[in-house]
C-alpha cells in the first residue's frame, strides 16, 4: 500500500500549522516512482509558499523512465535546484551492483542517471557500504 497525496498534504499542513522547521521532504521506498500519486505529491511539496525542496530516492530504472515527461514538467515549473533525484547504486562495478538488483540493472541505472544529468536535474548518487574485495 502506498502513501496517498492526501496523506502527504495532511502531514505538510500539520507541520506548517505547528511551525515545524521543514525545508526538505524526502520520498523513498522501494521505488517511489511506483506510486502513481508521486507526481501530485511533488507538485504539493514544491508549490507550497515556503519553497520546500523534494528529494526522490530512486533506482533510476523503468519506473522513473515511465515518468520522464512528468519529471521534465516538474523541473521546468519549479527549477532543478528544488527537485533532487538521488540515485541508489549498490556498487560502482556492474557485476557487484547486479548481485543485488539483478542482471542488467547496473546498465539500466546508468542509463537513467545519464538521462537525468543530460536533462539538467540535480542528481545525487547514493552508494552503499558493506562490500569487501571478496564480495
Amino acid at each position: 500500500m502506498y502513501l496517498s497525496a492526501a496523506e502527504v498534504a495532511a502531514f505538510l499542513d500539520e507541520a506548517e500549522a505547528l511551525g515545524a522547521p521543514v525545508e526538505t521532504v524526502g520520498f523513498t521506498g522501494g521505488e517511489p516512482f511506483m506510486n502513481r500519486a508521486l507526481p501530485a505529491m511533488l507538485v504539493d511539496v514544491l508549490a507550497r509558499p515556503c519553497r520546500l525542496t523534494a528529494i526522490v530516492r530512486t533506482n533510476a530504472m523503468a519506473p522513473l523512465g515511465q515518468k520522464r515527461a512528468t519529471l521534465l514538467a516538474r523541473r521546468d515549473r519549479f527549477g532543478p535546484e528544488r527537485l533532487i533525484l538521488r540515485v541508489s547504486l549498490d556498487h560502482l562495478r556492474a557485476d557487484r551492483h547486479d548481485l543485488e538488483r539483478g542482471p542488467g540493472s547496473f546498465v539500466n541505472a546508468m542509463e537513467g542517471l545519464a538521462w537525468l544529468a543530460r536533462e539538467g536535474f540535480t542528481v545525487h548518487v547514493a552508494g552503499r557500504a558493506g562490500f569487501t574485495e571478496e564480495t
